[in-house]
């Protein structure tokens, strides 16, 4: 039985997703699908139902699962460790007020005055370079550099020991390129961190939530004032001469999206904002109680202002007209991902369903404790901890990591009819009253209405434009993060 995934264009026309091809079809006929398959449709024959089904085989037979004990120290050797983030400490000189570390959010830490020392960062650089020098042995050449994030809290909290691993670094492995990122608030910049951080080449994204007004809502200090023209500021006095930086925002409810877009009416920051802006994306609405605040009218003048955008990116898209930069980070990548979809199709798992998640030990984040989680944005759950500094990727844990997430979890998603685009993250992890880990399921349903949308846009814009997707690469969004 071929599943199908149901869905319309913004013409009421109605559409089929095959999760096992990654094809979209027009349903041809007012029956449910079963006529199809009983070739009830004149112009789909046996024939071509036989076609498609051998054609799901073969895709399926080149997407392996594959068990969870033959996972190895091979596995990140032969793919190599995408970077080391460190968690520098859980202080900040901030108290924004969407942060997961305030109160809104149940499952992840909270300010406190760990730190992380420097004698436990070198043991991680060690085991993370040890992984590189591995890969690069048995690669024929094939040379990956490092990469090294800094992240807190307020990673500047900690600059001195910033300073201390990068020398570090410098002084030991000398025949590699590192590149080092930070993501940071900005607001304790001055000259003597700038110029360490521009001799050293740093990538650095700032949190800046858009125009003054926008990001003083939630972006304050301690004693919570707004940081915006101190910003400002910084930026106009460091960074003008600089390069490598961008700017992340988040948005909510109360987010002027018309201001937003708006060069003529931003105000303060615009001659730097519009030329930096490389990721928009919402405050987190999974296991928070951040969105409580908000009436079901402002909810509601959201939601249909963002619709709104929406139409008018679509129909400029059509037409060919300018497009604002804002329109374009929200809506270009949600379709370069359905376009480009058939390159994802193609690899292995040790997952039961393979799904958007990555394998643990893919990246490394480095916690205060010297142990070593998935990513900065997991929940704090024992069953996340992946190793330490003292026993590197721990292959044990991350093989009862994957068993837990099958059996709990993913052995749900088989009968799914978009589990090939679905956007699955650790981040949203839960655990019930069992300890078993599981996700709240209005996320299932929410994913498969957003994407119900997505597709009936990007239908109805390839049906009017067939060319409208010929200039777009996943690349050009991944340089406005990355340069």
């Amino acid at each position: 039985m071929i599943k199908m995934f149901e869905f319309v264009d913004l013409n009421n026309n109605e559409y089929f997703y095959n999760n096992d091809t990654g094809m979209i079809f027009p349903k041809l006929y007012s029956g449910e699908f079963e006529n199809l398959q009983s070739c009830k449709i004149a112009n789909i024959n046996k024939g071509q139902i036989q076609q498609i089904e051998e054609f799901a085989d073969v895709l399926n037979n080149n997407t392996h699962i594959w068990n969870q004990d033959l996972l190895t120290d091979n596995y990140y050797v032969d793919n190599g460790i995408k970077q080391l983030t460190f968690k520098l400490t859980n202080q900040c000189n901030l108290r924004c007020k969407y942060c997961t570390y305030s109160n809104h959010y149940k499952n992840t830490d909270t300010y406190n005055n760990k730190v992380l020392d420097f004698e436990t960062s070198v043991k991680a650089i060690d085991i993370y370079m040890g992984y590189i020098e591995d890969h690069n042995r048995v690669n024929n050449g094939i040379k990956v550099q490092p990469h090294f994030t800094f992240y807190g809290g307020e990673p500047l909290l900690q600059y001195e020991l910033i300073t201390r691993i990068v020398e570090y670094i410098k002084d030991k492995y000398k025949d590699f390129v590192p590149q080092y990122l930070m993501t940071t608030n900005g607001v304790l910049l001055n000259q003597e961190r700038v110029d360490f951080l521009k001799d050293n080449k740093f990538f650095l994204s700032l949190s800046i939530d858009g125009y003054l007004e926008n990001h003083d809502r939630n972006r304050v200090s301690q004693e919570d004032k707004g940081t915006f023209n101190q910003i400002n500021n910084l930026v106009n006095k460091y960074l003008r001469d600089y390069d490598k930086w961008n700017i992340f925002m988040c948005y909510d409810i109360l987010t002027d999206f018309n201001r937003l877009k708006s060069e003529e009416n931003f105000g303060d920051g615009s001659d730097w904002f519009f030329k930096k802006i490389a990721k928009v994306t919402p405050v987190m609405d999974i296991n928070t109680d951040y969105y409580d605040q908000f009436s079901d009218t402002d909810i509601n003048e959201f939601r249909n202002n963002f619709r709104q955008m929406r139409e008018n990116y679509i129909r400029n898209k059509i037409e060919n007209n300018p497009i604002d930069i804002i329109s374009s980070i929200i809506y270009d990548y949600e379709f370069i991902m359905l376009d480009d979809r058939q390159k994802f199709r193609f690899g292995g798992s040790f997952y039961e369903t393979p799904i958007g998640n990555c394998i643990p030990g893919d990246k490394l984040f480095l916690q205060t404790d010297g142990t070593f989680t998935l990513c900065e944005k997991v929940p704090n759950f024992p069953e996340l901890i992946i190793g330490d500094i003292n026993n590197g990727i721990e292959i044990k844990k991350v093989q009862d990591l994957i068993k837990k997430i099958n059996k709990d979890l993913l052995i749900n998603c088989k009968s799914c009819e978009i589990s090939k685009l679905c956007m699955f993250c650790y981040s949203i992890l839960e655990k019930d009253d069992k300890n078993k880990i599981t996700i709240n399921t209005d996320v299932c349903e929410s994913q498969k209405t957003t994407l119900r949308n997505k597709l009936g846009n990007y239908v109805y814009l390839k049906t009017k434009n067939p060319d409208v997707f010929n200039r777009f690469f996943i690349d050009k969004y991944i340089s406005r993060i990355y340069g």
